[in-house]
């Protein structure tokens, strides 16, 4: 037996909406006969819905022999997202540092810094906002000892509304 596809789905659904509001108008028209006017009561739920795009994201942290003697490193735009919702408050983002080689990261790129230590968690609220843009930056402040290699990224971002 063949499912029936979206289009006929929606076409039939689009008939039975039309059926129902005929019937609606024809009881309203025989309810309201003697008078001159009449009120027809539209309700519309819209579901919310939240969009993010990862436009890139670096996928690891080179540390050369020069950051360690420095004591960090900067990745400038690692971190590039899109976010679009239809949430009437705006939107949170959630910044979420993982145990790691680094004492404390950096987020450039918001309103203000952030600062993250291993494990930590920082949450951006962003009140009002349907659609941002972020361009991220990242200081890395390295825990010594530390040698020098690649390493997983150590920070994850989400989105939900508020």
């Amino acid at each position: 037996m063949r499912k029936p596809d979206q289009r006929k789905l929606v076409v039939y659904g689009l008939y039975l909406s039309l059926g129902i509001f005929a019937f609606f108008i024809l009881v309203t028209e025989k309810a309201t006969a003697g008078s001159k006017q009449g009120a027809l009561l539209v309700t519309a739920m819209v579901r919310p819905y939240l969009q993010m795009q990862l436009l890139h994201q670096e996928r690891a942290v080179t540390v050369r022999e020069e950051d360690v003697w420095r004591g960090f490193l900067d990745i400038p735009s690692a971190s590039r997202l899109a976010v679009k919702t239809n949430a009437a408050q705006g939107i949170r983002i959630v910044f979420q540092a993982q145990d790691g080689p680094f004492a404390v990261i950096e987020v450039h790129g918001v309103q203000t810094p952030i600062r993250l230590s291993r494990g930590g968690v920082y949450v951006l609220h962003l009140p009002e906002q349907r659609a941002v843009s972020l361009d991220l930056s990242y200081r890395f402040f390295i825990a010594s000892p530390l040698n020098p290699g690649s390493y997983s990224w150590p920070v994850s971002i989400s989105v939900e509304p508020i």
